[in-house]
């Protein structure tokens, strides 16, 4: 058996390790947290989130009644802010849209992004104090800036067909005579597909902490984070909500950033003026 094709079947096990020893520690960027965004932010990766992805989900989000238009002034500010702020090069901003009430989605998510607009549920977001709009703003202007939905696209498929084919050959040498075709077809579906959905979830757990680590941080406003902690811990702790375990921060983690930036008297320009 060739090395490389070993190297290749070991290529699952390797990147969920990975991305699941490598969280990092608030501000606190790992080697692999750094290589990971550096692709994410990279100019082919820009360029297959704005020539392939933008399109693609584009027109599954037209057909499945998400989008109900752009969304009001007070959030298009907010989202221009965000993206700016935590530097997205103007050509690859993407607009701020509403999500339509009656979608199911709405009924769980505050925001979305996608690879041609980053989508806001409003009627839940006016609900909220400024802080918590700023962060939820800032939270997916970080999955934009490193094209998380067309990066986790993009390694699923290599997971699926490197394993599928791992699995193949270390069968053919494990039982070549004995193992049944249509028992070998399974096993090789099977690992295939698993192996996709484990490394799909593990990078998003992954990209969701760091949306928050990273978001929350940059709106360097301790206020803001503080606001935002206080809701997470009702979300999470009171109401149990589905997300709670999917990789965002639990509300301690966020009021530990909250502490960081206050220990820089670091407040944005809203809580300066209505302090």
């Amino acid at each position: 058996m060739n090395n490389t094709k070993i190297i290749l079947s070991m290529l699952y096990l390797l990147t969920v390790s990975q991305v699941n020893s490598s969280q990092p520690t608030l501000n606190q960027k790992s080697l692999w947290n750094t290589t990971i965004s550096a692709i994410g932010q990279s100019y082919p990766m820009r360029w297959i989130e704005k020539n392939i992805g933008a399109k693609f989900y584009g027109n599954i989000i037209e057909q499945s009644g998400l989008d109900n238009g752009p969304a009001t002034p007070h959030y298009q500010a907010l989202g221009k802010e965000a993206q700016s702020t935590v530097g997205i090069p103007a050509e690859y901003q993407v607009p701020i849209k509403k999500m339509s009430p009656n979608n199911p989605i709405a009924q769980i998510a505050a925001g979305l992004t996608f690879p041609h607009a980053i989508y806001i549920n409003e009627e839940k977001l006016d609900e909220q104090s400024y802080g918590v709009q700023r962060c939820a703003m800032y939270h997916e202007a970080i999955h934009k800036k490193y094209n998380d939905i067309s990066f986790d696209n993009i390694i699923e498929w290599p997971i699926l067909f490197g394993t599928g084919y791992a699995t193949h050959k270390i069968l053919q040498i494990i039982k070549p005579r004995i193992t049944p075709n249509f028992i070998h077809g399974i096993l090789v579906v099977a690992s295939a597909f698993t192996s996709m959905y484990k490394t799909s979830l593990a990078y998003h757990h992954y990209m969701e902490r760091r949306a928050d680590v990273e978001g929350c941080y940059a709106t360097q406003c301790a206020t803001c984070v503080q606001e935002a902690a206080t809701h997470r811990r009702k979300r999470f702790e009171e109401e149990n909500h589905p997300f709670k375990d999917n990789g965002y921060l639990q509300a301690n983690e966020m009021e530990m950033i909250a502490h960081d930036l206050k220990e820089e008297n670091k407040l944005c320009a809203y809580h300066e003026n209505n302090a």
